[in-house]
């Protein structure tokens, strides 16, 4: 497990009040209940804060999974 995937599993985790093992790379509004519209808005922000990023809106639209948010952050890591 990556240092990127740790972390973001742990803040996926803190935002939606589930246990870290609920967060695996499958993760998303379909198998996380409070990963809701305001959920996902506490998300974001608390992706921002986590990792230095700012989101555009563009961006914040592309952030439904686990995934897609893993592959943004790995490539502003890449960038970085």
């Amino acid at each position: 497990m990556s240092n990127l995937d740790e972390k973001l599993r742990h803040v996926i985790a803190a935002t939606f009040h589930v246990p870290i093992s609920a967060v695996d790379s499958s993760a998303s509004s379909l198998t996380i209940p409070a990963w809701d519209s305001v959920g996902q808005a506490e998300l974001i922000l608390a992706i921002e804060q986590e990792f230095g990023v700012t989101l555009s809106p563009e961006d914040m639209l592309q952030m439904d999974s686990y995934a897609a948010i893993f592959r943004f952050l790995n490539g502003q890591q890449r960038v970085s």
